[in-house]
Order: structure tokens, then C-alpha cells, then sequence
């Protein structure tokens, strides 16, 4: 994993602002809710919220390197590619531009998969 994205999902889960190069990372929101968001080349692609402990994430349309590897990041993201095909935890993402939730709890760098 790239230091860059490192930071950025160290400051994702730890209800921190970070900004760097492309990628940043933005805690709360005007409705004063526990959430993070994780952005790339200013594309919202991640959400967490801390209270709830929902985790949502959007290709934007881009299937790149680049944004697979910071998603795959995140505690219980598995994104990878076969023959221009994207796969989310192994099941093949039909639309790159709808929000994927994934469900769980990120505890001291352990996801713990939602019933």
C-alpha cells in the first residue's frame, strides 16, 4: 500500500482532514454527523459513518489503478480486475459510477463483517 494512501485511511478512520497530491480526506459534514469522506482528483469516493459503522464506496466511473488502490485501503474492500472486468469482493461491479455498501465495524485496523 502507497504511503499516500496510508495517510489518507489513517485520517479516514481517525475522523481526520487530510489532503495530499490528489487525495483527501474530509471529517464531518454540514448536518453535523460523524462521517468521513474520502476523495480522489476532488471524486467522492468513500464514506464512513462512524456511528453507524456503514462504509460506502463509489468507483466514480474510473476503474483506474489508482482508485482501486486507494479503496482497496479500506478495512473490507477487495477490488480488483480481470479482463477490464471490476470485481468487488469478488463480485463483478456491473455500474462503476453507484455507491457499494459494505457493512461493518473498523476496530484497531480489524474489519468485522455486519450481519
Amino acid at each position: 500500500m502507497r504511503k499516500i494512501t496510508q495517510n489518507a485511511i489513517n485520517a479516514f478512520y481517525n475522523k481526520s482532514n487530510f489532503n495530499q497530491s490528489n487525495t483527501s480526506v474530509i471529517y464531518g459534514d454540514i448536518t453535523g454527523n460523524d462521517v468521513s469522506h474520502l476523495y480522489l482528483f476532488n471524486n467522492h469516493i468513500a464514506q464512513y459513518n462512524h456511528d453507524t459503522k456503514v462504509l460506502k464506496i463509489n468507483l466514480c466511473g474510473w476503474g483506474s489503478v489508482t482508485t482501486r488502490e486507494r479503496l482497496n485501503g479500506l478495512s473490507g474492500v477487495s477490488i480488483g480486475q480481470t479482463n477490464f472486468i471490476q470485481y468487488l469482493n469478488g463480485v463483478e461491479l456491473v455500474d462503476l459510477s453507484k455507491w457499494h455498501i459494505i457493512k461493518g465495524q473498523y476496530t484497531k485496523g480489524q474489519y468485522t463483517k455486519g450481519q
